[in-house]
């Protein structure tokens, strides 16, 4: 064992000694663990360590305790990885680390996943990301030519790409680019990748957010999407993918407010989220069902999952845009209202009234003064 693989080893471990057992990791540190690997491969350019790190991922037992594909922490890794760079030399290094990966293996499907986020990650550099109406005339045709060439990186991988999910689900985000096949050539590849890899969620995910509003979708086009997958009888995971879905839809656009803005229900949220627990009982799942409860305003339902969670609540799982402690303190707000003794209750509700009359009174009073002193 080299002095540097030794190290290594010996800081993992000492990750695993500080987080406890594999067994027992939590969601936000088992994909800590992940992506730290990832990040120290690829700053070693160990080729032969991504490699044997990225394959078993593959399989679609290598999950989180949530039930999360790793490969899709790996996936998410990559993308955190490729920041937005003015310097030309940023971009040129990371085409030669690519050069050089696939030197030593020309049919890296992890190598094709890097390339071609590299380059609809300066695609998305040079668009910005407001409307489209925002973009100058002048920078298309540079945006298009990035774009296209990230769809390319997966188009010759050809077959051997498409045995890696992460293929289809980055089709789908760059064909928001580079779209030369129109909504047709989408939607084709969004059917095949769901056919061929039906557990692989990013795939839904990423076409989710291609069908939301700023995209030319809606609400409806989403519900329906969503409904049709859960329906689909290669759908392995139940009702709890209409959770898993909608749970992503409120982390990427509604935040918050997906029981306003979009047509999820809760009375089929509630069911979904109960499968997704019964087959991922993981804290993780437990505190957004609580999440969700709270903005569905089921707080009896709500008071009884952050009881069950006790010290074990993770907030990084709420994405309300308020922030997850306002959000939390509003739903101990309304639990509390909720187990309030009704009588107590009201008489506090009639307290809060006569306070509300007396400050408009007091307002129109003193808007009055001022209007007679005018």
């Amino acid at each position: 064992m080299s002095f540097t693989t030794h190290c290594r080893t010996l800081v993992l471990l000492l990750l695993f000694s500080a987080y406890g057992h594999a067994s027992v990791q939590t969601e936000s540190e088992t994909r800590a663990l992940v992506e730290n690997e990832l990040r120290y491969l690829i700053s070693k350019k160990d080729f032969a360590g991504l490699e044997k790190f990225y394959t078993p991922l593959l399989s679609p037992k290598e999950r989180t305790p949530s039930g999360i594909w790793k490969l899709s922490v790996v996936a998410g890794g990559i993308d955190s990885l490729l920041y937005y760079s003015p310097d030309p030399g940023y971009w040129q290094n990371q085409a030669d680390f690519v050069t050089e990966w696939r030197k030593a293996y020309p049919k890296s499907t992890a190598a094709m996943l890097y390339a071609s986020t590299m380059y609809n990650t300066q695609a998305w550099q040079l668009r910005g990301n407001g409307m489209a109406n925002t973009v100058t005339e002048a920078k298309w045709p540079a945006i298009k030519q990035l774009a296209n060439r990230a769809r390319k990186e997966l188009e010759a991988a050809g077959e051997q790409g498409k045995r890696d999910p992460t293929w289809y689900s980055q089709f789908i985000a760059v064909s928001r680019l580079a779209n030369d096949g129109g909504e047709q050539m989408r939607n084709q590849m969004i059917s095949e990748g769901i056919a061929r890899h039906p557990g692989y969620y990013p795939i839904y995910f990423e076409t989710i957010f291609s069908l939301t509003p700023k995209w030319g979708g809606s609400y409806e086009a989403i519900d329906e999407f969503i409904q049709a997958a859960v329906k689909n009888p290669k759908n392995k995971d139940g009702l709890s993918l209409y959770a898993r879905t909608y749970w992503y839809l409120d982390q990427a656009q509604t935040h918050g407010e997906l029981f306003k803005l979009s047509k999820a229900e809760w009375k089929i949220m509630k069911p979904a989220f109960a499968d997704l627990v019964k087959r991922y009982p993981d804290s993780w799942n437990m505190s957004a069902f609580a999440y969700f409860a709270c903005l569905a305003q089921d707080y009896p339902q709500a008071g009884l999952l952050l009881k069950q969670l006790g010290s074990q609540l993770q907030l990084g799982s709420w994405s309300s845009k308020d922030g997850a402690e306002s959000s939390y303190n509003v739903c101990k707000a309304g639990i509390e209202a909720e187990q309030m003794d009704p009588a107590e209750r009201a008489r506090q509700n009639e307290e809060a009234q006569r306070d509300s009359k007396r400050l408009l009174e007091e307002i129109l009073e003193a808007t009055k003064r001022k209007q007679l002193k005018l």
